[in-house]
């Protein structure tokens, strides 16, 4: 609709849907009885032909621009919304039929299917709230592929993690607390930054302990939780003085540059380690937000009081593993 209203010179409104439909099928229709008077029917124009319906097909240039509008509406992160436009720009979908949607997959990577099918849903899903034909986009889901990325069971071993630390000598100062903050409290990359970035609000809330100090975040992002965040006092003089704003993307970059392992096999070793280090399951879940969601509110007071009973076996061992 909204492409065929612009191609009219019509005034898009999406509050205006049913307006929207009647001027279109009027101007088609006008167009289709000029074209048909053209043709003769037993010697006569064919007064009986009705305007075709309109054709429908998601055009991501033509969608483009609102597209932005409503996805800067959500509370998403930057760096996510960032990436669903970035894919969306590079493989531009222009889709009128569900093997429009199999033919935009054909050939790619499972990395590249994964970042696209989630932008593809976010488009189909503006496309809906925009007044498209609900089976017309329907039809478009159900074409789109199902998610096949593998499980990634990696976790890094000591020995990668402790040259990891070596090579942050090297790196800006500025990362090298975000990554210090990956290694001692388990967040992911992307709440480790965003506590980076906030941390000047959080200086009333710090609890402070003898090897370590803990934040309490509350965050709830989709389905990712974090309610602490446990590190080292350094680590939080570091953060004090960083006055510049990062992002994860930019963070992540510089982790690939410098040869660092990854932010996300980073948390995968600091849950493995608290586990050989004895520290329960449960507790290294609440540690790292993977505490359920329905957690009541005595069994939430005691995980926090075995975190904190906890947290200092692993602020131990952190601390051998600076040194070394």
């Amino acid at each position: 609709l909204v492409q065929k209203a612009r191609k009219y010179g019509l005034n898009i409104s999406f509050l205006a849907r049913k307006a929207l439909i009647e001027e279109i099928n009027r101007i088609e229709g006008r167009l289709s009885k000029t074209a048909s008077n053209r043709q003769p029917w037993w010697g006569c124009p064919d007064l009986n032909r009705g305007p075709e319906s309109p054709s429908l097909i998601v055009d991501w240039q033509m969608l483009r621009k609102d597209f932005l509008v409503w996805l800067n509406s959500r509370s998403l992160a930057f760096d996510y919304r960032r990436s669903i436009v970035s894919y969306l720009d590079r493989f531009a979908p222009k889709l009128s039929k569900p093997l429009d949607v199999v033919r935009l997959f054909d050939g790619l990577s499972a990395g590249q299917k994964h970042c696209l099918l989630f932008s593809l849903r976010n488009l189909l899903n503006f496309c809906e709230l925009a007044g498209f034909d609900s089976a017309f986009i329907d039809s478009l889901r159900k074409a789109l592929p199902k998610d096949t990325r593998f499980v990634d069971n990696y976790v890094p071993d000591e020995e990668s993690v402790r040259q990891s630390i070596g090579k942050l000598r090297r790196i800006p100062e500025k990362y090298k607390a975000v990554y210090k903050l990956l290694l001692e409290s388990g967040l992911r990359l992307i709440e480790a930054v965003k506590l980076t970035n906030e941390f000047h609000e959080f200086s009333e809330k710090l609890e402070t302990h003898e090897n370590y100090v803990c934040v309490p975040l509350f965050w709830i992002r989709a389905s990712k939780k974090s309610f602490y965040a446990y590190f080292m006092h350094e680590t939080a003089k570091m953060l004090r003085k960083n006055g510049e704003k990062l992002s994860a993307d930019a963070t992540s970059k510089v982790c690939r540059r410098y040869g660092l392992v990854a932010s996300k096999y980073i948390r995968k070793f600091v849950f493995h380690k608290m586990l050989e280090l004895e520290i329960p399951e449960g507790v290294a879940d609440f540690i790292q937000g993977r505490a359920p969601k329905t957690v009541g509110e005595r069994h939430y007071a005691n995980l926090k009081r075995l975190a904190d009973k906890y947290y200092p076996r692993y602020a131990d061992y952190l601390q051998k593993l600076w040194k070394a």
